[in-house]
């Protein structure tokens, strides 16, 4: 056995007796191999005492693990490091970097439980959205080649990803027409973009949907939105661009604005990013104005503006997940969409427990609990497409 593989498997042979996890058998021969090495073994005797490993756990939360381990790789290869360092101290490291972060993580392998099927059932969203034009014509975007979807008076590009919308009709006979409506929704599990006839760009979250005119006629250029979006409005000051989502109407001329507003959460957020924007409330004269780094809260016909970092509200745009203290109920929300599971909570406590972290989107669901047990409070147990949520 290699050297570095004798350490590993030393380290996890520690890990197993901290959770006495040893036959009789691998105990004696740990044993051996400790008093083989009387420096290792003072340390090892320091290490386990409780007070050190909780120290230990909350350092190297802070710590950006995969960069400490590349410096300490690129140490090893100077001559002076490798003059200076025993074997010893080399294990020694192991055991602290995979006891120091590898102990909560084998406790989340154990508490985090799956069967074989789940193993395929619950994966990171991706594209996906369905078309559906005024006339009754559907076009299930993932399935559909990319391409150009032809319908009334308007040349849709679909490259897979996206929709991007084009004006076909002539400038006087498109007076003529009343712009048909259509409607994209993006279910559990998805996410979409597209790009409106007047170069307005739209990013749809999962469980979205959005209905607005395959051309902007009028005065004005209004969409309807449901679910989550984050919206790049092209400038056009003699038509303003309005959204309306649940109990308010948004107005602007040309701006960057995200707007939360599900249909299965009581409150609406718009967040602006640039720009300016105008937030009303519907059937009333209430109404705020805001500036980049303001978010408005629409709660039981309130309208509450505080200043905001918009990257926490944006980013799952970018493939992140963001989380400031947030409570457990409200990240299992974002996860419910994006990873499209069920979720049970034993009890009530553990929907207030907080979080604070960054998880790319892309990251299977077994990581992500992974990294939420390092709260130390709560454990997960997957069934099929429900993951059962428990107090530690």
């Amino acid at each position: 056995m290699k050297k570095v593989e004798k350490h590993i498997q030393l380290s996890k042979d520690l890990l197993r007796f901290l959770k006495d996890d040893l036959t009789l058998e691998e105990e004696l021969r740990l044993k051996e191999i400790l008093e083989e090495d009387k420096k290792l073994d003072e340390w090892w005797n320091q290490f386990r005492q409780r007070d050190h490993i909780e120290n230990r756990l909350s350092d190297y939360a802070q710590v950006d693990l995969k960069a400490k381990w590349s410096l300490h790789l690129a140490k090893r290869k100077s001559k002076f490091y490798r003059k200076h360092i025993t074997n010893w101290m080399i294990a020694a490291a192991t055991v602290t970097v995979i006891l120091a972060t590898g102990w909560w993580a084998y406790q989340s392998v154990d508490s985090v439980q799956t069967d074989r099927a789940t193993l395929t059932s619950i994966h990171p969203g991706g594209s996906k959205a369905e078309l559906i034009v005024e006339n009754g014509n559907r076009y299930i975007l993932p399935e559909l080649k990319p391409g150009v979807i032809r319908e009334k008076g308007t040349a849709i590009v679909h490259s897979g990803k996206a929709l991007e919308y084009g004006i076909t009709t002539a400038p006087e006979n498109k007076a003529k027409l009343k712009a048909p409506t259509h409607t994209i929704v993006v279910p559990r599990g998805g996410e979409h973009q597209l790009t409106l006839a007047d170069g307005t760009k739209v990013w749809l979250n999962a469980q979205s949907k959005l209905r607005y005119p395959a051309w902007f006629d009028g005065d004005t250029r209004q969409v309807e939105l449901s679910g989550e979006a984050y919206f790049d409005v092209a400038h056009n000051a003699s038509k303003p661009f309005l959204v309306n989502a649940k109990n308010i109407k948004l107005r602007v001329l040309g701006t960057e604005f995200n707007v939360k507003a599900y249909e299965d959460e009581k409150d609406v957020a718009a967040t602006l990013v640039n720009g300016k924007v105008n937030v009303q409330l519907k059937d009333s004269r209430k109404n705020r104005s805001l500036k980049p780094g303001e978010q408005v809260l629409v709660s039981e016909n309130n309208l509450t503006v505080n200043e905001v970092d918009p990257y926490y509200y944006t980013a799952w745009r970018d493939g992140v997940f963001v989380f400031k203290e947030e409570a457990i109920q409200d990240i299992f929300k974002r996860l419910e969409r994006w990873y499209d599971f069920d979720v049970f909570f034993y009890n009530e406590t553990i929907k207030n427990y907080s979080f604070t972290g960054n998880i790319e989107r892309t990251e299977e669901i077994t990581d992500v609990l992974m990294l939420l047990e390092r709260t130390n409070r709560i454990k997960f147990k997957i069934k099929g497409k429900t993951i059962l949520v428990s107090e530690l």
